[in-house]
Formats: C-alpha cells, sequence, structure tokens
C-alpha cells in the first residue's frame, strides 16, 4: 500500500507543479531572387547628315553624327556600322554610273569621288576598333565593328563619328545618298 501512496504523491506532486511543457516547432526557408534583363538602346543625334554642295576636284567635305549608347549590361557593348545605297551596294549612289566609292579615310583625297568614316571621339573609357572604326576599311554593306566599351553605361555614352567626301569631277552634279545603319549589341 505504501507503494500505491507513493505513486499517488507522485503523481499529485508532478500535476500540481506541472511537467514542463515542450513546443513542437517546424521552419522553412525561402530564397528569393530576381533577374535583371540586359537593356540597350542606341540613339544617332539627327537622322540626315549632309556634305552640303561638294565642288569637285575640291578638298573633302565632312560631317559628323552623335552616336549615343545606353546599357545596364556589365559587360558592355560595341557598336557596328553598315551603308546601304539601295542598290546592293554602300555608294554614295545617284545613278549606275555616278556614285562615291566607299574607301579609306587616307584614300578620300581631293577629286577622289570616294566617302567614308572612321569614329573621331569613343566614349571615355572606350576604344575605336581598328578597320572601319579607325578609317583604314572602307564601309560595307556586311556590318563591322566601330568602337566598343567594357563596361555598363546606364546614363549614355557618346562617340563622335565623322563622315568624308570628296567629288571627282566625272561625276554628275545632282544628290547622292547613302543609308549608315548602326546597331549596338551588349557583350
Amino acid at each position: 500500500m505504501k507503494k500505491i501512496i507513493s505513486i499517488f504523491s507522485i503523481i499529485a506532486v508532478v500535476s500540481l507543479l506541472g511537467l514542463p511543457s515542450v513546443n513542437a516547432a517546424s521552419s522553412a526557408s525561402v530564397t528569393v531572387s530576381a533577374t535583371v534583363a540586359s537593356t540597350i538602346s542606341l540613339t544617332v543625334d539627327n537622322s540626315a547628315k549632309s556634305f552640303g554642295t561638294l565642288t569637285p576636284g575640291a578638298a573633302p567635305s565632312t560631317a559628323t553624327s552623335t552616336v549615343t549608347v545606353t546599357t545596364n549590361n556589365a559587360a558592355g557593348y560595341a557598336v557596328t556600322a553598315s551603308a546601304n545605297d539601295g542598290h546592293s551596294g554602300a555608294t554614295l549612289y545617284k545613278n549606275a554610273t555616278n556614285s562615291f566609292s566607299p574607301a579609306t579615310d587616307a584614300a578620300i583625297t581631293a577629286g577622289s569621288s570616294k566617302w567614308g568614316l572612321k569614329v573621331t571621339a569613343a566614349p571615355s573609357g572606350g576604344s575605336i576598333t581598328a578597320g572601319v572604326g579607325d578609317g583604314t576599311t572602307a564601309i560595307g554593306t556586311t556590318a563591322g565593328e566601330i568602337y566598343r566599351h567594357t563596361a555598363a553605361a546606364p546614363s549614355g555614352e557618346n562617340a563622335t563619328v565623322t563622315y568624308k567626301a570628296a567629288a571627282g569631277s566625272a561625276l554628275e552634279s545632282g544628290d547622292y545618298s547613302t543609308t549608315v545603319t548602326y546597331t549596338a549589341t551588349a557583350l
């Protein structure tokens, strides 16, 4: 009987004092992430540029464009240029027998009937690309890289492109044109 009383006594004491309670718990983690898309835009200060009236045999004339690229791409961007006269070429075109041939910068001299372009000011930290970019290769109908920058440009960066042309005495008077297309590509 003493054992029964002892067991009841222990039960009574535990009931009065209470057993320590153990709360059940479970947890889980969530990783929250986002991917920011690469964006890039290119603008040119004016959609038309003119050499003005060229005199056959005279020194070359120039015109300039400001090309602005804005991108959030940390690796930077490259800019290409190509020309299309609307007749399967990169000439300054009037008709099948009258056009300015695309040429290197050095070849565009008085009376040459040649035209071309080169980058004369790259963005700070950017580099002018050898070839079309520095005027050592003539522009063509296939895009050629003219400059690049290996960092993001979230506020926009400007480059100056200079066009150059010289009229030869064999060219007819009148209007000549071509379309230059610039393309910016994220690296």
